[in-house]
C-alpha cells in the first residue's frame, strides 16, 4: 500500500511538470504569434504611408 501512495505521488509530480511545461511552450508560441501579426500590421500600416506619399 505504502509503494502505490509513492507511485501516485509521483506520477501527480510529473502530470505537474509536464503541464506547466507545456502551458510554458504555449504561451511562448502564443507571444510569438502576436509579435508576428504585430509586425505585419505595421508592415501594412507603413506601406500604406508610403503609398500615401507617393500620391502626393
Amino acid at each position: 500500500m505504502e509503494k502505490n501512495e509513492e507511485e501516485v505521488k509521483e506520477y501527480l509530480l510529473r502530470a505537474e511538470l509536464y503541464s506547466s511545461a507545456f502551458a510554458h511552450r504555449a504561451k511562448k508560441r502564443k507571444d510569438r504569434r502576436n509579435f508576428i501579426l504585430l509586425f505585419l500590421l505595421l508592415c501594412l500600416v507603413l506601406l500604406f504611408l508610403w503609398h500615401r506619399w507617393i500620391y502626393l
